[in-house]
């Protein structure tokens, strides 16, 4: 089910398959979000959970058991329940099942909503331990914005302004063994708050910011100064990724609570990572911001 949302000066899509964000437009009509085209990336905003990134072998030891999952999880192919709707919010509930139990051996609720403002987007994710044991998870947020927004130069016109100066030394993807070295490190900052984009630090996957001081990111074009601003002062991470190569016409925005198997990671599910945890009865909240500038 495709959900629309509007205020005066801004609009979104929501589709209720994988509570997934498909489209965000100012008030002249101008689209943020990217348009989903499989030559590149058949996706504009996937919802993470409970895990980000791979495991290593898609197995993972819960409670001395083996379970398997793919990468980010199955929660961005599932149809979420949509609930508390009006014109301007929305909420989608997915929760815990027989199949899911199978993957993830925990009773869960999680409750995505969507608010829209005059100035762009909020989100508050929701997860409560439905179970009578303690719960495990990770999560992450994957939007992705065109790039460029309105046909005004090309990706390598655009650059990220951090709200803090970083010192962004971070780790690579390792492909033959499929997980992060931790110990294989490449500098993009120094004590900086800005970074130029170019297609080719992305030849190793995303660049990913373990320790970000910023709890804020723009991705802002040199040539009008307009774009985003992605909020993310609840994650742990941010990661930001284009397809390997491919010249696409988008960034991705990502922040974490978890990340992808680590090098120095055993397969325990409990020691990943940024994994949050819930005691029995207990629910957690974290928000994000999307401004359109």
């Amino acid at each position: 089910m495709i959900i629309e949302l509007k205020t005066g000066s801004v609009s979104a899509k929501l589709d209720s398959v994988g509570a997934e964000l498909i489209s965000l437009k100012n008030a002249k009509g101008e689209e943020y979000m990217w348009q989903k085209d499989p030559k590149y990336w058949a996706k504009s905003s996937p919802f993470l959970f409970p895990i980000v990134g791979n495991l290593r072998n898609d197995t993972t030891i819960i409670d001395g058991q083996e379970y398997h999952m793919s990468k980010h999880g199955f929660c961005r192919t599932v149809d979420f329940a949509v609930i508390d709707r009006n014109e301007t919010e929305v909420s989608f509930v997915y929760t815990y099942n027989s199949e899911t139990l199978k993957v993830y051996p925990y009773k869960f609720s999680v409750k995505l909503s969507y608010k829209l403002g005059t100035d762009g987007l909020r989100i508050r994710y929701s997860f409560e331990n439905l179970d009578e044991k303690p719960m495990d998870y990770c999560f992450g947020a994957h939007p992705a914005f065109r790039v460029p927004l309105d046909g005004q130069g090309g990706f390598e016109d655009y650059y990220l302004e951090f709200s803090e100066p970083e010192t962004a030394d971070c780790p690579v993807f390792d492909f033959e063994n499929n997980q992060i070295n931790v110990e294989n490190r490449v500098s993009y900052l120094k004590n900086e708050q800005k970074l130029p984009l170019k297609y080719s630090y992305f030849d190793q996957d995303a660049i990913v910011m373990d320790n970000p001081k910023s709890n804020r990111v723009r991705l802002l074009s040199s040539i009008t100064g307009r774009g985003v601003e992605v909020e993310f002062g609840d994650f742990d991470f941010v990661a930001f990724w284009t397809p390997i190569k491919a010249e696409a016409p988008f960034l991705c925005i990502e922040p974490w609570c978890g990340m992808a198997v680590c090098s120095d990671e055993s397969d325990e599910f409990n020691q990943k990572r940024g994994v949050k945890h819930l005691e029995p009865g207990e629910e957690q909240h974290y928000n994000l911001m999307i401004r359109l500038m």
